[in-house]
């Protein structure tokens, strides 16, 4: 046996249960006088579905797996008896160290054969900030574009992000205000045909439109230059608009663009609509979202009529601070708010799949064994998150938008309030998922593209990064992967999480961590020494 030295909150007991079925016995950290692995009270043992074997090795934990009936009088599950065997472990050093803070560890001092749950300096592309960053440089190693698989990402304190970012916000009101016109259109047709059908109503029943709730269809003309002028700049990047010979009309003066937001965020509450229809204006307007599709410059799948955008700080987790928004201005002074704060501001997906029209992201784990060569481990399981109301982006409560387990939390309470009538706790498994899925036909859709569109994408984050990182043979890290997933069925990444949340908050959660800490340690333990190969939904990717 040997010895423990774990830091991390797990309820009840996870790794360390998994563990001391190994034969292993713990040491507690320097820091503390209680076992470091939940609470140090005993843990009720699960019933043993089978007699242990004579030579089995004894576990000396209060969270014991295997035990015949509870023996509370067993000196294995005394906290004082544990509190002994760690104190002759005080001149050892710990084989497996196992803690939520890589800073914690003085990676300088480890012996060779220590096995550490992190890896030193490994910890950059789990930050918004360094995600974003890394993706910039993928096509350098791999024949890929992030923005097949990442939405599209801009540091805000970075002047050439911010410049960046507001030509994209610009395009994006543009082709929003064509969209719009597209959708005003066809119901105006619809509209006119039934008005037409109907019996003329009294004139006390006609509804007046109020002036100033219509948006003139000069709105259509600007949003035309605008594009105009941006794929005419694309189709040969070396020359310069600035110095052509245009008339004055042709030219984006800061009006025009201040002229175009305006009308987008007029056009994004419903209650406005353009003051006129005609087939001419729709062609164009149709002929132009064609011609920019053909482009692909855009996230089309994810690209809606409301341009919004997500702000995120760049150095925060669960979902502190996370904010959608629509309005330039507001993102800008948001930005600027702080001197401290670093923000990202990545596109919304504004066409999400949905599950009984409810926003859902998907946590995925994954383990990396070794970076040279890259050794990857993918957990054939994964657990959604769901939001607490409806989707709509008429209101940015975080309650509809951000499904994180630690926003979602505050919404809920013990007689189930704002909780999704199909989803107890906000969650499902990915096989309950699967289930629906099948049940409308669409099984198909998670073996063909969801499930290999995250492993993809996890590949080529850690192919940006694989260069940088300071290897060690027996250190291992435990990754929790967000995705979003379109109504197209595709995966997009929205970020990484080093040391993930491990604790059992849900009946979902419960199960799943307890099993993925399990299967940790029967890639990291026993294959390392040659145990019978017990099976592990940990699934070699690289």
């Amino acid at each position: 046996s040997s010895g423990i030295n774990a830091d991390w909150p797990l309820r009840p007991g996870y790794l360390r249960r998994s563990l001391n079925k190994r034969g292993w016995v713990e040491k507690f950290s320097e820091h503390s006088s209680q076992p470091i692995l939940g609470a140090p009270q005993p843990i009720r043992p699960r019933p043993a579905k089978k007699k242990k074997k004579a030579n089995a090795p004894k576990a000396t934990s209060s969270s014991s797996d295997e035990s015949s009936d509870s023996d509370d009088s067993d000196p294995k599950t005394d906290p004082d008896f544990i509190r002994i065997v760690s104190r002759l472990l005080k001149d050892i050093s710990p084989t497996f160290i196992w803690t939520i803070k890589r800073d914690d560890i003085d990676f300088k001092y480890l012996n060779r054969d220590q096995i550490v749950n992190h890896y030193c300096k490994a910890s950059s592309f789990t930050t918004k900030i360094g995600l974003c960053h890394h993706l910039r440089s993928l096509p350098w190693y791999d024949a890929s574009d992030p923005n097949e698989f990442f939405p599209r990402c801009y540091q805000l304190y970075n002047e050439d992000d911010r410049e960046d970012f507001k030509e994209d916000f610009e395009i994006c009101a543009s082709l929003s205000i064509l969209k719009i016109y597209v959708k005003q259109h066809k119901e105006h047709i619809k509209n006119a045909e039934i008005e037409r059908t109907s019996p003329e109503p009294e004139k006390d029943d006609i509804p007046v439109e109020k002036a100033e709730n219509l948006v003139p269809i000069a709105a259509i003309d600007l949003a035309i230059l605008h594009l105009t002028n941006v794929v005419k700049h694309l189709d040969d990047e070396f020359i310069d608009f600035k110095s052509e010979s245009r008339s004055n009309n042709n030219i984006m003066t800061p009006f025009k663009r201040k002229s175009i937001l305006n009308y987008s965020y007029s056009l994004s509450a419903k209650e406005f609509r353009f003051d006129a229809f005609s087939q001419a204006t729709l062609d164009v307007a149709t002929g132009m979202l064609k011609e920019f599709g053909e482009l692909k410059l855009a996230q089309e799948s994810i690209e809606g009529c409301t341009n919004t955008w997500i702000m995120k700080p760049g150095a925060k987790s669960r979902g502190r601070g996370v904010i959608p928004q629509n309005n330039f201005d507001d993102i800008i002074k948001l930005a600027d708010s702080s001197k401290e704060e670093k923000w990202v501001i990545q596109k919304y997906i504004e066409h999400p799949l949905l599950v009984h029209n409810t926003k859902f992201d998907i946590r995925q784990w994954f383990m990396v064994t070794d970076w040279n060569p890259l050794t990857l481990y993918f957990y054939q399981d994964s657990y959604l998150r769901f939001g607490s109301r409806p989707f709509t982006l008429d209101d940015f409560d975080p309650s509809i938008h951000l499904c994180n387990n630690s926003i979602q939390k505050k919404f809920l309470s013990g007689q189930g309030k704002n909780e999704t009538s199909f989803a107890k706790g906000n969650m499902w498994t990915s096989a309950a998922f699967k289930k629906h899925l099948d049940k409308h036909g669409n099984l198909d859709k998670w073996d063909d593209l969801i499930y290999p569109g995250m492993k993809k994408a996890i590949q080529r984050v850690m192919m940006t990064i694989q260069d940088i990182i300071e290897d060690r043979k027996n250190s291992f890290e435990l990754y929790g992967a967000d995705f979003m997933v379109d109504s197209n069925y595709s995966p997009w990444l929205i970020e990484i999480n080093c040391s993930p949340a491990m604790g059992g908050t849900t009946k979902v959660t419960e199960r799943l961590c307890s099993e993925v800490l399990d299967d940790c340690i029967k890639v990291i333990i026993d294959k390392k020494e040659k145990s019978t190969d017990r099976d592990s939904a940990l699934i070699p990717l690289l």
